[in-house]
């Protein structure tokens, strides 16, 4: 099955919210703008703080979707659009709409702004998504109380993308339809100033406050069926807690697993009302799903809060910069490394061979995980995964293990010295290139003639090239020799002269390999 990590949208109620989603890991964070939002009593933003905070979003190749999810007047018509304009210029990816008349203006002013379907449009059948698609939305915000079944059924066969709430508070009313707030406080919930009674005592009791939504166990299923979005409730909450909740969702989602017992009781310190409920979900409704707030001791969260804190605190990350790097190293003349103006010589040596140790191993997890390509050989992938290494393996298994290694972090692999089965035979000496670009959960890959130890594979000089190798679909022996797709990965290599073994060329070794993939906008120099 061709999986697709779904994008991680964290919630952000402020600047600081930004930042605490976006180096957690998510790849998508919400706020609000203006007076348009469900959450109007959180800090907010002003105008050139969202202006701001959608670049600092995009420079790091995270998406921007922007609440206008209440019910609109016709006398303030005017003014929401203003701020969809001003949104719209900005730079932002999507905006969340609960107002149908406002989203049909939102798309005639501006029909190639992404629109999404606020779960408080509560839609929660296959009809209903359609129905929301066909009026121009390419995304629907799935009801908090659909059951895994219609989640299932509408994300596979609405012809729309889904997005579901993962984590965070549920609404005694239907997706937060509700007017109780209105007729107790005079403060509307779809006006973006709920009060929250259905958090207070009653009779003596708590009988209208739910327990929050937890559905850490189950992202790897909602992965598995195409859902789009997985979302985090919380613009209400402190960036920390954004922080904790998104970085272990982050974590499940790259490693497509379920939670540890370490990391359910994470979720429990930082925020819970005695417990979660994912009742809606499984369909097990009834008094468990009821709870208040638990009081955790400040001394069990406070080390939690503050490593939080210091993994978004403004000013310790790394410069986005442009970098352009050259490397050559030649036995006569040293290594250099040229980056700009900027040139450092060294010597060189002859190489040691080490053993690898799982100290090693580990390093080289953590670094692949902030990575946006690897091109690990096979040895490498399987070190890295931690299995076996094969002599020989078949198309989907080293397919099965490109995509693994993407799930602990990286866009692109592009797994080299791969000896390939073909149709379950062993074709003898040759080697491949396997790549695998996970947005599009595509493989593609470059077959080769085993070159050994004593050859030099180096780009000609003044001698014809050999011609383009073709690149082949993995499962296909046809060749693809015009690729349109840019993830994929073409390669050019000749073959210059033998040498004997052990014997030095006169002139460097040169391989080359043309890599052609998505823009991931600025690198980071760290």
């Amino acid at each position: 099955m061709n999986v697709k990590i779904p994008e991680l949208l964290a919630p952000a109620g402020s600047p600081e919210g930004v930042r605490a989603a976006v180096q957690s890991g998510a790849g998508a964070v919400y706020r609000g703008y203006g007076t348009f939002n469900a959450r109007r009593n959180a800090q907010g933003f002003s105008h050139e703080e969202m202006a701001d905070a959608i670049a600092y979003c995009r420079a790091r190749n995270v998406k921007s979707n922007i609440t206008l999810n209440i019910l609109v007047g016709d006398r303030e018509l005017d003014d929401a659009l203003e701020d969809a304009k001003f949104l719209y210029e900005a730079g932002a990816d999507a905006l969340i709409v609960q107002d149908l008349g406002l989203a049909r203006l939102i798309h005639a002013h501006a029909p190639d702004f992404a629109l999404h379907a606020s779960t408080q449009m509560t839609i929660h059948t296959l009809d209903g998504a359609r129905q929301a698609r066909d009026i121009g939305f390419s995304r629907v915000v799935l009801s908090r109380e659909c059951t895994r079944e219609q989640i299932e059924q509408i994300t596979r066969e609405a012809g729309v993308e889904t997005e579901v709430f993962v984590h965070g508070a549920l609404c005694m009313c239907y997706s937060g339809q509700c007017y109780l707030s209105a007729v107790i406080g005079q403060r509307s919930g779809n006006r973006g100033l709920c009060a929250q009674p259905c958090r207070l005592p009653y009779n003596g009791g708590y009988p209208l406050s739910l327990k929050d939504l937890m559905l850490a166990g189950h992202v790897a299923e909602l992965a598995d069926w195409g859902v789009s979005s997985l979302k985090i409730e919380g613009r209400m909450k402190r960036p920390e807690y954004a922080a904790i909740v998104t970085k272990v969702y982050a974590d499940l989602l790259r490693e497509h697993r379920k939670p540890t017992a370490g990391e359910r009781d994470i979720l429990r310190r930082v925020f819970s009302r005695d417990g979660f409920t994912d009742g809606y979900y499984t369909g097990k409704k009834g008094d468990s799903m009821f709870g208040t707030k638990t009081d955790v001791p400040m001394n069990e969260v406070k080390a939690l809060y503050d490593e939080a804190a210091r993994r978004f605190a403004e000013g310790k990350e790394a410069p986005l910069v442009p970098v352009n790097l050259f490397f050559s190293a030649r036995r006569d003349t040293g290594a250099v490394l040229s980056a700009g103006e900027v040139t450092v010589t060294g010597g060189t040596e002859q190489a040691k061979n080490r053993p690898t140790t799982p100290e090693m191993v580990e390093k080289m997890r953590w670094l692949i995980s902030c990575a946006d390509i690897i091109t690990p050989n096979i040895t490498e992938v399987a070190l890295l995964l931690d299995e076996p290494f094969t002599p020989r393996i078949s198309p989907e298994e080293i397919k099965g293990r490109l995509r693994r290694l993407s799930a602990m972090g990286p866009q692109t692999v592009v797994a080299t010295s791969v000896p390939l089965l073909e149709g379950g035979r062993d074709p003898g000496q040759n080697t491949s290139v396997i790549a695998y670009e996970r947005d599009e959960d595509r493989f593609w890959r470059i077959d080769c003639a085993y070159i050994p130890g004593g050859h030099v594979l180096q780009r000609a000089h003044g001698q014809p090239h050999s011609g383009r190798q073709p690149v082949h679909r993995i499962g296909s022996r046809r060749p693809v020799r015009h690729p349109r797709h840019p993830g994929h990965v073409r390669a050019r290599a000749a073959l210059a002269r033998r040498h004997p073994a052990g014997a030095y060329p006169r002139q460097p070794v040169r391989a080359r390999l043309d890599l052609q993939m998505p823009d991931h906008g600025r690198g980071r120099l760290l």
